[in-house]
Parts: structure tokens; sequence; C-alpha cells
């Protein structure tokens, strides 16, 4: 029976990898390679490595788990907001996660500190996408004080996610919002919120425009 075949050229992907790690690290902002595209398969993500990638990011559990256990030592970001019951899984497979619900957040805590760990967060903020994320300042004084309560996690970031539904594009206005709830987050609340995630591929038309708002220093790649 025939199937098609999907053939991965790693000396392209090594060549871009090397461009985009470049073109981002002269611009103080790290690249997380967006490995769910090709089910992070080990023979892409090493040519991702030689290209000069560090960090890793998925969506899908069994990805992450696949791959590190390929390589040992990668550091991986989980990009969606795991469900409760994968809380022990997260914290034992990923660095860090993107969250946006305050049961999760306690889930996560609690089974880190299980697992004799502290787990690092990123808390995703809405900017338009509405696709996940704390809605205004209001919400976010509302959410702030559980997640100090929660000794098992760290919130060492916010991200925002745009592109995806809406027709809500990255922009100089939505990303500024970032900047501006880590000063009062860490102003108000004395966080040490030291990453800011300002989207994926379709936010590196601003970086190169030279528009991104100082501050963003990560983005989330796959496609480009």
């Amino acid at each position: 029976m025939y199937a098609p075949v999907l053939e991965i050229d790693t000396r392209k992907v090594r060549e871009n990898a090397r461009r985009l790690h470049t073109f981002c690290g002269e611009r103080g902002v790290e690249l997380a390679f967006v490995t769910k595209g090709f089910s992070a398969r080990p023979e892409v993500i090493r040519a991702a490595m030689e290209g000069g990638i560090t960090c890793f990011a998925d969506s899908r559990m069994k990805n992450i788990i696949s791959a590190k256990r390929a390589i040992p030592g990668l550091k991986y970001l989980l990009i969606r907001v795991p469900a409760p019951d994968e809380a022990e899984e997260v914290v034992r497979w990923a660095d860090w996660s993107l969250q946006s619900q305050i049961e999760v957040i306690r889930a996560v805590s609690e089974a880190a500190l299980r697992q004799g760990k502290v787990h690092p967060i990123i808390l995703m903020i809405d900017v338009g996408d509405l696709r996940e994320g704390v809605f205004g300042r209001e919400q976010l004084d509302e959410i702030a004080p559980q997640i100090k309560a929660c000794p098992g996690v760290e919130l060492v970031g916010l991200g925002t996610n745009v592109g995806c539904y809406g027709s809500i594009l990255p922009s100089v206005e939505n990303t500024q919002i970032l900047v501006e709830l880590r000063d009062y987050l860490n102003e108000t609340y004395g966080f040490c919120i030291t990453t800011l995630s300002g989207g994926s591929t379709c936010t590196l038309g601003l970086l190169e425009a030279g528009t991104l708002p100082a501050g963003i220093n990560q983005l989330r790649v796959g496609a480009g």
C-alpha cells in the first residue's frame, strides 16, 4: 500500500536554526524552538542544537518525554496549559510551563512539593486573542496573591499568544502590555519576573523592524 513520506533536510534545519538563533540573540531575545510540528524527532532537535538552539518547546507531554529520553539534558517549555491530573508528569519532565488557571497552578505546586522541586511558570496574559490567559489588571490582582501562596511554583515570566484566533496580530501596543504588567507585578507583589514571552513566529516581524518593545526577551518559534 502506498504511504506518503515526509523528508526533512536537517542541513536546512541546522542553517535556519543558526540564522534565527543569531538574529534573535543579537537582539537580546531567546528563541524557544517549538518541536510539535515534527513530533520532536531527535534528529531534527540535534540539527537545531548544532545551529545553537538551547531551549525547546512543545504542547504535547509525550513529545517532551520522548525527546528528553533520547537526548538527556534538553531544556523544555510546555506551551499548553495542562490539566490538573497531568501535574506530576509536567513537573517531572518539563523544565517550565505556561499557565493561566489557578486550579492548575495549585496542582502543579503540590506536585512539585511532592517531588522536592520548585517549578517555574510563565503566566499567560490575554491581549485580545481570546485563546487563553488572564484578562486585565483586575483579574491579575486576584490571581497574583494566590500564586504567591503556592510554594511549589515560581512565577518567572509573563507570556502572550497572538496570531492563532480572532485575527489578532502582534503589535507594539499589545506586546508592551507584558512589560507594563511585569513592572506592576514585581513592584506590587514582590515577584522577580525576568522572562517576557512575546509570542511566536509572527512576532519576528516586530523584531526585524526594530519595534519590539524592550524587555520582550523570548519568542516561541516553530514555523519560522
